[in-house]
């Protein structure tokens, strides 16, 4: 952990809080899930979401593959594929490899509507599609390692005030309190619905420390302020301002909760933030403005 130039101890008496990561493998059920959160006192804005329907059709089909000579190839659009597998067959007395379709995998309908649809080539080819077929069925109750990753950071980033202790991701930082508390159980349900494995450290409250997590944090609000200046410096909509708001409102108040874990002060974010906020409600005035009329002469 020394890249993060934090320290971690056996106890947290002088903690600040805890450095989180995790290891996942295989596939949990979103039913047990949610239903697990739900008796553990967690509201619905907790749940996990299920995986898009495309995603579950690329998985399914994907599943099926059990040698080297087959592969999905992804068509124009999202989820779509066709199963094909790879024959060596001789022409004009040299040997070459020659792509056949087993079967095609599409999405049909709108919006809640929408299903997947396994089309077979031949009739030797009914067994492979229905298997895919049966497959979606399956993959669309499941939530893969890479869905519980993406749940938990949604988790850290707009449930827990944390923040990534690198650029690249991996190790977070879970301020001590209340946040702390909360991160713990949801560990303890992770852990008891599946093989995940989640880790937690306390980390001390040096100087050291202090400059790593100040630099996350630093590094988190000028990217989030960045992408809403661009925003306002472009067509924006009600919606969207509602959105900007909602967000640098939640931002203001991440930093100032470090500010005071950590007894510092953070003058230039706070100011920005602030000035940000006062440009989307310029926006918002400018939005309820009547258009300028012409008057004829």
């Amino acid at each position: 952990m020394t890249d993060t130039g934090i320290i971690a101890l056996q106890n947290d008496e002088q903690s600040a809080g805890a450095i989180v990561w995790w290891s996942l493998s295989g596939n949990t059920d979103i039913e047990d899930a949610r239903e697990t959160l739900e008796l553990n006192g967690f509201d619905k804005s907790w749940f996990p979401t299920p995986p898009r329907l495309e995603t579950v059709a690329m998985r399914a089909a994907k599943a099926a593959v059990d040698n080297k000579r087959q592969l999905c190839r992804p068509l124009t659009k999202r989820g779509e594929c066709e199963f094909i597998t790879e024959r060596v067959v001789v022409v004009d007395d040299e040997e070459t490899i020659a792509h056949v379709a087993n079967a095609r995998v599409t999405i049909v309908g709108d919006g809640d509507a929408k299903e997947v649809l396994v089309q077979p080539s031949t009739e030797d080819d009914v067994a492979l599609a229905t298997k895919i077929a049966q497959s979606v069925q399956l993959y669309r109750g499941l939530l893969t390692a890479t869905d519980i990753s993406n749940w938990l950071l949604g988790i850290l980033t707009t449930k827990i005030q944390a923040v990534s202790l690198r650029e690249r991701g991996g190790f977070y930082f879970v301020p001590h309190g209340e946040e702390l508390t909360t991160w713990g159980r949801v560990c303890d349900i992770v852990r008891s619905i599946s093989g995940h494995t989640l880790y937690s450290m306390p980390a001390m409250r040096s100087e050291e420390a202090v400059e790593a997590i100040l630099a996350s944090v630093r590094r988190e609000a000028a990217a989030e302020m960045a992408k809403h200046q661009e925003y306002l410096a472009g067509e924006t909509s009600s919606r969207g301002l509602n959105a900007a708001e909602r967000h640098l409102g939640a931002l203001q108040l991440k930093i100032e909760r470090y500010a005071e874990l950590l007894g510092v002060e953070l003058p230039e974010l706070t100011a920005h933030t602030s000035q940000l906020l006062g440009g989307v409600q310029a926006a918002r005035i400018l939005k309820k403005q009547p258009p300028p009329t012409t008057v004829a002469p």
